[in-house]
């Protein structure tokens, strides 16, 4: 199933901004740069000569800095956004205290003004331990919010701190603040998907903490002799120039110090921890990454909710399905069907009105309806929006608007349809929810002109409220998934009723074709078990042919071979056992598929993998093909991570939209230490990532992999599997 959120999302051309490499840092600190080879000082940022040292610019890094440097592989280690701690350095008048981190082939050294008081690190962690239990005990989003505002506001000191969650269309709202009394509140106020960039939320899911100490500042230029330095990626520095957009997007606020901590949940950017203050404020960098810690306590605990709801949303649409089940079971024909079980139906989606139609003239509708006429539009739309998709959406006037008269019953829908033997279209209707809105200023206004008005912030933030009309309470993916097995059940119970109106003389037939089915399955388990010899001979022959042969390039071709005819009828077999289905539970399936693979195969790795595995049911097809995917990723971590030597690995299965997430990650010498595979395996491998509509990425774990194959819409119900070809 694929299912269509036909949402809008704003967009703005601040997005093109190059933020990342700004040339410049914010001056209270220092920058310097060497070279990752010779560690000679090549650039650097800041008054160094007044604040460090004279002959700063062609220095050796670690005398400069009196101290040792750490080794590149422990620099590589480190996860991005996350520097290593050098410790103190000495300037001319004052202590900084210095971090690194890598860039492509730099050095970037920060350092920062050691002028307050250091926190020892057990009051750190204690405090950090107190506010984690203190999170679990919140059952509600909005509890939860509130405290984390205090707690952050505790941790850090500033007048204000806000809790502010990003919603699906791109703007944000804050749901809790912690502020000075005599502070004008930004609670529940929403901002523009514009106030905050694409590429600034991609910078807040990489570097997870940042400050702004004086938005009062005047950038400190990067110098020096080496070509490319104003290039620099500066992402995972502390000191990084901030846009001056934004600046002066704060100025218009009036705060003077801000910080902002990402709450990154699944690995997206769900919120932000803002901060403001009326005065210059600097935030050591032991704050910084308590802060980053908290958030993610919080972020686990929003998780651990949410996981809560949806688990009892979908027991009770269960229940309900199978309530409207039983009483299908009694029915006689699709008209008392739907006259005994309409109504349970619309309320199992919460929905003010459900039509179904079958074919093109019958007709059955619960709740308030639009007229027939507009049904028929209505169903058109639908199908033509997405013809094998289930398609929904909160805001159906905006999407057609000869639905604005109708917005009264139906500003959402819910479609389904199903092809039986005339084709059945579900619809569930939802009326209009008016919303007040009050927004951080008119979202709607802008203060720039000129040509470089995408590039001016806007100037007012005083509240602004709106009516939004033509919108529905927005359907939870619980209720989509409901609506698709629903329509399901009634369209299979529907079959079952034209099977039992079928005259008496086709009992015998329907006997035979019981007999057949079972022949079928009979045939099927025998061509299984014929495959499994046929796969075992090739197997025994390639065995003969590596004792036999004294070439070792051929023995290694022969010897890979024998490996990928292994591997076929593991993943086979597997999948084809006496009790296998259409559909299979991706997570099962894969772990037993991973444990045999270590009994066939090097038993020294049994206990190096972990598993993290969410259930997703996809079809048979679609397994093998995920089942062969898995088999070359493992086998190229066993081949190229460690050397060939066992380590650990961990894979992970989540939910992602309609479709999956798998993820395997090592901790291995990561791409860049050797090929990972580039023959048969990856020509294979590719072709099933094609064949199950999924993409295949990689990202540097640091160290190590992490590949990932995303099958984002339509993976879990493919029709068209690859038993089917």
């Amino acid at each position: 199933m694929r299912s269509h959120q036909l949402n809008k999302i704003q967009t703005s051309s601040c997005d093109e901004e190059p933020i990342h490499i700004p040339g410049s840092i914010q001056p209270h600190g220092l920058m310097l740069i060497a070279d990752s080879q010779s560690g000679r000082v090549c650039g650097g940022a800041g008054d160094l000569e007044g604040r460090l040292a004279d002959s700063w610019l062609g220095s050796d890094l670690a005398n400069l800095l009196s101290r040792p440097l750490p080794p590149i592989a422990e620099m590589d280690a480190n996860r991005a956004g996350t520097p290593v701690v050098l410790g103190p350095v000495e300037g001319r008048h004052e202590i900084f205290l210095a971090s690194m981190h890598r860039s492509g082939n730099w050095l970037l050294v920060e350092l920062e003004p050691q002028d307050q008081e250091i926190v020892p690190a057990h009051t750190v962690l204690a405090e950090l331990e107190r506010a984690e239990t203190v999170f679990e005990g919140e059952q509600e989003l909005t509890a939860l919010a509130d405290r984390a505002a205090r707690e952050f506001r505790r941790l850090t000191g500033y007048d204000r701190v806000m809790i502010y969650q990003f919603l699906e269309d791109g703007t944000g709202t804050v749901i809790a603040e912690a502020k000075d009394a005599d502070l004008h509140s930004f609670l529940n106020h929403r901002f523009p998907a514009s106030d905050i960039p694409r590429q600034a939320r991609e910078l807040y899911v990489r570097n997870r903490v940042r400050v702004i100490p004086d938005a009062l500042y005047s950038p400190a230029a990067i110098r020096g002799g080496a070509p490319g330095l104003g290039e620099i990626d500066l992402s995972d520095c502390a000191l990084r120039s901030v846009s001056p957009v934004h600046l002066t997007y704060l100025a218009n606020m009036k705060v003077r110090a801000s910080a902002s901590v990402s709450i990154v949940k699944d690995g997206e950017l769900w919120g932000l921890v803002a901060c403001h203050d009326l005065e210059a404020k600097p935030i050591p960098l032991g704050t910084r990454l308590a802060a980053r810690n908290l958030a993610g306590s919080f972020s686990r605990q929003v998780s651990a909710m949410e996981d809560t709801q949806s688990y009892r949303e979908r027991l009770g649409q269960r229940n309900a399905q199978e309530s409207i089940l039983r009483d299908l079971g009694s029915s006689q024909d699709l008209a008392s069907l739907l006259s005994r079980s309409g109504s349970m139906l619309r309320k199992a989606l919460n929905a003010d009105g459900l039509i179904v139609v079958h074919g093109d003239k019958d007709i059955f509708t619960d709740g308030h309806t639009p007229p027939a006429h507009k049904i028929s539009r209505l169903i058109y739309w639908a199908s033509e929006s997405s013809p094998l998709s289930t398609v929904h959406t909160d805001r159906l006037p905006e999407l057609l608007p000869e639905f604005e008269e109708h917005r009264s019953i139906a500003s959402g829908i819910v479609y389904a349809r199903i092809d039986i033997d005339k084709p059945m279209h579900f619809l569930w209707l939802r009326a209009e929810q008016l919303q007040r809105v009050e927004w951080a200023g008119n979202p709607h206004k802008s203060d720039a002109t000129g040509p470089s008005s995408a590039l001016t912030p806007r100037g007012s933030f005083d509240a602004w409220t709106e009516t939004v009309r033509g919108r529905s309470h927005p359907w939870t993916r619980g209720q989509i998934e409901t609506a698709t097995r629903i329509s399901k059940s009634v369209g299979e119970a529907h079959q079952h009723l034209r099977t039992r109106a079928l005259n008496s003389d086709l009992t015998l037939a329907l006997r035979d074709n019981q007999i057949l089915l079972q022949q079928k399955d009979d045939v099927l388990l025998e061509a299984n078990h014929r495959i499994q010899n046929s796969l075992a001979l090739v197997g025994a022959f390639l065995r003969m042919q590596l004792r036999s042969s004294d070439d070792r390039p051929a023995a290694e071709v022969i010897s890979e071979a024998q490996r990928r005819i292994n591997a076929i009828g593991l993943v086979h077999r597997r999948l084809h056992q006496p009790d296998s289905a259409q559909r299979v539970d991706l997570a099962r399936y894969l772990q037993e598929l991973v444990e045999d693979m270590m009994q066939t195969g090097d038993s020294n790795w049994i206990d190096d993998f972990s598993f993290d595995l969410f259930p997703v049911d996809v079809s048979s097809g679609t397994a093998v093909g995920v089942g062969l995917i898995l088999n070359e990723l493992v086998t190229n971590v066993q081949k190229y991570a460690y050397g060939g030597s066992p380590g650990p690995v961990k894979i992970t299965l989540r939910p992602a939209g309609d479709g999956f997430k798998l993820t395997v990650d090592d901790r291995g010498i990561g791409k860049d230490g050797s090929v990972r595979g580039g023959g048969f395996g990856t020509a294979i491998m590719k072709a099933m990532v094609q064949r199950i509509e999924a993409t295949i990425s990689e990202k540097d774990n640091k160290p190590g992999l992490s590949t990932t194959i995303l099958a984002a819409t339509g993976a879990i119900g493919l029709d068209k599997t690859l038993a089917d070809e």
